[in-house]
């Protein structure tokens, strides 16, 4: 009777180990499908051009800009050194995709190449373009190729689309749009302030002499 004890567990055993391995095996497939349906929903509403950092399952990091997006996999313009890659990314090689933060694109100009700092650019954004003739110019990033990219320049009343080569670039930032509606409205709202303290020193002078 022990012997046959014996084996029924060992037979147990034996089935029900096989089994938990499949469990197992069922289950990564269905985890990676989750992420791979999170990526493509972040990405899809994203708005072509963004900039973005992503991390792809070998460890391998990409940060420039978000390019067409199809139901299975995204373009990409990024800075490899010299070189502007565009490519192909699948949903399936990505393990997560973001807006990187200020602190990711701080790097100096000195410590990235003219290609890396153009890439990391959101297009339409107002960038000041320094140029090795040491002349500059503003306008309105626009696509990029391997030479360089295109920016829209307002020339008196008419606005042109101009083509920089890279080697002519030194230098590229972004500049910062002030925030006029602000201002204007703290004028408002002290003119509102300064119009109520004249009409209150009003009545208390008018109140004062009638006593």
């Amino acid at each position: 009777m022990q012997v046959r004890e014996f084996l029924s567990i060992m037979l147990v055993l034996l089935m029900c180990v096989p089994a938990d391995a499949r469990m197992k095996q069922n289950a990564a497939p269905a985890e990676s499908s989750e992420a791979e349906s999170r990526v493509a929903k972040k990405v899809m509403e994203m708005p072509e051009g963004t900039q973005i950092e992503v991390i792809l399952r070998n460890k391998d990091t990409l940060r420039g800009r978000l390019g067409p997006v199809s139901q299975e996999s995204f373009r990409m313009e990024y800075a490899r050194g010299e070189k502007v890659m565009d490519r192909e990314v699948p949903f399936d090689q990505v393990k997560s995709v973001k807006k990187p933060g200020a602190a990711a694109v701080s790097a100096t100009s000195q410590e990235r190449t003219v290609q890396q700092q153009v890439v990391e650019i959101p297009t339409g954004n107002l960038v000041e373009v320094r140029l090795t003739d040491r002349s500059k110019t503003r306008g309105r990033i626009g696509k990029i190729s391997e030479e360089g990219f295109l920016l829209t320049v307002a020339k008196g009343s008419q606005v042109e689309e101009q083509k920089l080569a890279f080697s002519d670039v030194t230098s590229i930032k972004t500049i910062e749009k002030k925030d006029g509606g602000k201002k204007g409205l703290y004028i408002l709202l002290g003119a509102a302030i300064a119009v109520g303290a004249i009409f209150l020193i009003a009545a208390i002078l008018s109140t004062t002499s009638y006593n």
